[in-house]
């Protein structure tokens, strides 16, 4: 009785399956619940507590142009009222202030009240060149 190969293959294969799925199968870890601790658990930070820190609050910082003029306005005076800038700076300062006030005040009666984005530009940029003179920082920037 001669069995062709092909069969004898074939079973041999299914044979060799089997067994490594068996195999595989009894090789994973059962993936139920862990078992319940046996004993206390010890806590993973053993001390006092850490002290909180105290929130931190930072000053607003003045978000419209009115703001910034009136904040420059106070800084100027009390630099002038202790001596930190120049007399002659001072009044310089004071008037480039009151220009820009001035020229705020005409562009927002062309348009309603509202500045044009490149108005609030300019007024923006003009501010910041006056706050550094006013803090001894001046740019080179026209």
């Amino acid at each position: 009785m001669r069995i062709p190969t092909q069969i004898l293959a074939t079973s041999g294969a299914a044979v060799i399956f089997g067994l490594a799925a068996c195999g595989v199968a009894h090789s994973q870890q059962d993936l139920g619940p862990p078992p319940p601790p046996s004993g206390p658990v010890a806590p993973i930070f053993a001390g006092a507590p850490p002290p909180t820190a105290p929130p931190v609050t930072l000053s607003r910082r003045p978000t419209t142009l009115h703001e910034r003029e009136d904040r420059l306005d106070a800084l100027l005076d009390a630099d002038l009222h202790d001596g930190t800038i120049d007399q002659t700076i001072g009044t310089s300062a004071r008037m480039e202030l009151d220009d820009i006030r001035y020229t705020e005040d005409r562009l927002r009666g062309r348009h309603h009240g509202e500045l044009t984005d490149d108005d609030a530009f300019r007024l923006d940029a003009r501010l910041q060149k006056l706050s550094e003179i006013i803090r001894g920082r001046p740019t080179d920037a026209p």
